[in-house]
C-alpha cells in the first residue's frame, strides 16, 4: 500500500486535503492511541452507529485484533466540512465481520501503524456484509469516492461486499459523467469462495450516451410538416436533416425515415387540441416496439410520450428464456424551452430507462396515421440526440487515454499465492481484474459478469481449468438511438353555425425515433 497517504485529524478540521493517487481523493485517518497503546483485541457485541453529530468524530479503534458481531456504522451527515476519508482502525492485524459494516466514506482493511504507515496486515474474514455505503434506506448519498480496499496475506470472504458508486462527472467539457468506485482486494492467498461481490451504479443497467445533443430553432422556412411527414416516411427540419448519417456522422441512420407512425389527441378545453405523434423507424434483430402516450406520471420521465422496445434472450444463469425491456420517454414542452440542459449530453426533454421487467402497463398505441397537420413551413423549436447504448457507466471515449483500465467503477482482485472462485458472484463493475498467475483453483459454479476484464490466471501444477469464467454475453441493452422532437402552434378559426366564430389553439407534438438496438451485450 505505499500508494497510500495520510492525514489526521487535524489535517483534516484545518482544511488541509492531501490526494491519493489512485481512483480519486482519499483520505487515511490516524487512529493513534494516547499513551494507553494498542489493544490486543477490539470486540463489538452491541450496534455502534456514529451519526456525525458537529464536534464528533467515528470510533478511535487502535487493536490487534478487530472483532464485529453487531451493526458497526458510520455515517457522515452534512457539515460545515465534507470528510473525504476512508474509515480505517489503527494497528489492527486481524479483521474478523460477523454482522453489518457501513460507512459513507468507504474502509481500508490494512495494518495503519501509529506512525502513518500502512502494511499488510495478517488476515481478513469477512462472513458477513461489508458496504461502502450507508445503512440502507437513509436516502444519504456522499460527494466523494466510495471504497472498500483489503490488503492482507489471507482473505477469506464467503460473505457479501458491495460498493455502490458515486455519481462522478468523467469530462465536464461534453456533459459525460459516470459512476466512480473502487472494490480491491489484494493477498496471498485470497478466497472467494460463496462470495458476493458488487460494485452497484456502474455495470447492470444500460447508460445512454449523447454521442450528439442539440436544441435550437428551425427559421430557414424548410419544413413544411405536410410534406415531411406522412404514413410511411418522416423528415426532421434544418439542421437535424442535415447531419450526415453513421457511421461518419451523427445524425439519422438515413433520410426520409421509413416510419411506422402513431398519434394521439386530447382536448383539454373547448378551444385546444394536442396532437401527439411518434414516427419511429427501428432496425432492432429479434426486438419488439410500443407505443405509449399519457405516460408522465409513470416514474421514469416527465413527457407524455414513451417509446418500448422488448428483447428477448435467454438467461445464462437459469438457461430460460427471459425479456429485457428500454424505455425513451419524451417531454415535447421540455424539448423546446429556451433553456439548453444536457445530462450525459443528453437533452433533458429525453429520458432512458432499462429494466427487467415491464414498466407500463397501459395497452400500447394502434399505429396509423391521420392527416391532421396544416399546410405552410413552421418555425419550429427542436431537441435532437443521437445517444449510443452501452454497458459501462461511462464511455470508453471520456476516460484518460481511452483504456478501459481507467474506467472509473472497479473491481480489482490479485492473489499472490493462491485464489478460489467457487461459487463467487461478481457484478457490476466497469472493469474487473483478477491477477492469480501462481495458483487458480478454479470457479466451479461462480457468476462474474463485467464488460471489460483483465485474466491472468495460472496454475503450478500443469493443470488450469477454466469453465465459463465470463458469460458469453448479458442483459444490458446496446446499440443507438436517434430521437428528434418538437412542437409548434397553429391557430385556427370554427364556426358552429357560420355566424359565430371562435378559435382553436392546434399544439402540434411531434417526435421521430430511428432505432438499431440489442438487449444483450457480448461478454
Amino acid at each position: 500500500m505505499s500508494g497510500m497517504t495520510h492525514v489526521n485529524f487535524h489535517t483534516i478540521l484545518s482544511g488541509g486535503l492531501m490526494k491519493w493517487p489512485r481512483l480519486c481523493v482519499l483520505l487515511g485517518l490516524l487512529l493513534a492511541r494516547a499513551a494507553s497503546g494498542t489493544d490486543a483485541l477490539y470486540e463489538n457485541d452491541a450496534p455502534v452507529i456514529f451519526v456525525g453529530a458537529p464536534g464528533t468524530y467515528p470510533p478511535v479503534i487502535d487493536a490487534t485484533n478487530f472483532v464485529n458481531n453487531s451493526t458497526f456504522t458510520i455515517d457522515w451527515p452534512i457539515l460545515n466540512f465534507t470528510p473525504a476519508f476512508a474509515y480505517e482502525t489503527g494497528n489492527t492485524i486481524n479483521y474478523t465481520n460477523n454482522s453489518l459494516m457501513s460507512s459513507d466514506v468507504g474502509f481500508i482493511f490494512d495494518t495503519q501503524t501509529t506512525d502513518g504507515s500502512h502494511l499488510m496486515a495478517g488476515s481478513f474474514y469477512n462472513p458477513g456484509t461489508i458496504s461502502g455505503d450507508i445503512i440502507p434506506g437513509s436516502g444519504y448519498t456522499h460527494p466523494v469516492c466510495y471504497e472498500v480496499l483489503v490488503w492482507a496475506t489471507n482473505i477469506v470472504n464467503p460473505g457479501t461486499v458491495s460498493v455502490p458508486g458515486v455519481p462522478a462527472t468523467v469530462n465536464p467539457g461534453t456533459g459525460a459523467s459516470g459512476v466512480v468506485g473502487l472494490l480491491q482486494m489484494t493477498g496471498q492467498n485470497v478466497d472467494l469462495t460463496g462470495s458476493k461481490l458488487t460494485l452497484a451504479g456502474g455495470q447492470g443497467s444500460a447508460q445512454a450516451v449523447g454521442l450528439l445533443g442539440l436544441k435550437g430553432a428551425d427559421t430557414n422556412s424548410d419544413w413544411d410538416p405536410t410534406f415531411d411527414l406522412g404514413p410511411t416516411y418522416a423528415y426532421p427540419s434544418w439542421p437535424v436533416s442535415f447531419l450526415p448519417p453513421p457511421p461518419n456522422g451523427l445524425g439519422f441512420p438515413n433520410l426520409p425515415l421509413n416510419t411506422t407512425p402513431y398519434f394521439n389527441f386530447a382536448a383539454p378545453a373547448t378551444n385546444a387540441l394536442i396532437i401527439r405523434a411518434v414516427f419511429i423507424q427501428d432496425a432492432s434483430p429479434n426486438v419488439s416496439v410500443n407505443v405509449y402516450f399519457d405516460s408522465a406520471d409513470l416514474g421514469f420521465g416527465s413527457g407524455n410520450a414513451t417509446v418500448e422496445w422488448r428483447g428477448g434472450y435467454v438467461d445464462p444463469a437459469t438457461g430460460n428464456p427471459t425479456t429485457n425491456y428500454l424505455y425513451l420517454n419524451d417531454n415535447y414542452l421540455q424539448g423546446v424551452a429556451t433553456n439548453q440542459t444536457f445530462f450525459n449530453g443528453i437533452p433533458d426533454n429525453f429520458t432512458f430507462t432499462e429494466s427487467t421487467t415491464p414498466q407500463i402497463f397501459l395497452a400500447p398505441t394502434t399505429p396509423g396515421f391521420f392527416n391532421t397537420f396544416t399546410p405552410g413551413f413552421q418555425t419550429n423549436r427542436f431537441a435532437y440526440v443521437s445517444a449510443q447504448l452501452i454497458g459501462t457507466s461511462t464511455g470508453t471515449n471520456s476516460i484518460p487515454n481511452g483504456a478501459v483500465t481507467n474506467l472509473p467503477a472497479r473491481i480489482q482482485i490479485s492473489a499472490s499465492r493462491e485464489l478460489n472462485l467457487e461459487h463467487a458472484q461478481i457484478s457490476q463493475p466497469d472493469f474487473l481484474s483478477l491477477q492469480s498467475s501462481n495458483q487458480f483453483d478454479g470457479n466451479a459454479g461462480a457468476r462474474i459478469v463485467a464488460p471489460f476484464s483483465d485474466l491472468n490466471l495460472g496454475v503450478t501444477n500443469g493443470y488450469l481449468t477454466i469453465t465459463n469464467l465470463l458469460p458469453q454475453s448479458f442483459p444490458i441493452w446496446g446499440g443507438t438511438v436517434q430521437a428528434w422532437s418538437t412542437r409548434w402552434l397553429v391557430m385556427t378559426t370554427n364556426t358552429l353555425d357560420g355566424t359565430n366564430f371562435f378559435t382553436v389553439t392546434n399544439d402540434f407534438r411531434v417526435e421521430l425515433v430511428a432505432s438499431r438496438l440489442t438487449p444483450t451485450l457480448a461478454g
